[in-house]
This record gives C-alpha cells, structure tokens and sequence, in this order.
C-alpha cells in the first residue's frame, strides 16, 4: 500500500514538473515542434496531430501524458 502510494506521488511529481518544463519550452505562446522528435511522432501516428494544429503546450503536454499512459491499451486494440 505505501509502495503504491509512493508510486502514485512520484508520477504526479514528474507529470507537474514536466508540465513546467513545457511552460519554460513554449514561453512565447506557441511551440515549436520538431517533427523528428519522439513526442511529436507519438501523437501523430495516435491520433494524426500536425505540427500546425498545436498552438499552446498545455493541452499539447497533457495529451502526451494521457497518450502514454493509454499506450498500452491502444497497442493491444490496433493488433485485434
């Protein structure tokens, strides 16, 4: 139990700390994206994002995050 609670604490710490890191990236408003990096290449082949969709790195930053945490499920359901 308290393991899992360490666990649950830990990835909300790294979540937040990432979205600031994110905020620091795309100070002036709009990002800019790379279409080389692995971040971008995920959401694109789930869920067929353009770089030219994304204008603020909030919702941007929380799709990454809800995308890896459903990757699994979505690996599973595009085999069956």
């Amino acid at each position: 139990m308290k393991t899992t609670i360490i666990v649950l604490l830990l990835a909300a710490a790294i979540s937040i700390l990432g979205m600031f890191y994110w905020m620091y990236k795309a100070r002036k408003g709009e990002l800019d994206l790379s279409s080389k990096s692995w971040h971008y290449k995920l959401q694109h082949w789930m869920w067929g994002i353009e770089k030219y969709m994304v204008r603020n790195a909030c919702p941007y930053y929380w799709g990454l995050v809800f995308s890896i945490i459903i990757l699994p499920v979505y690996c599973i359901s595009r085999l069956v």
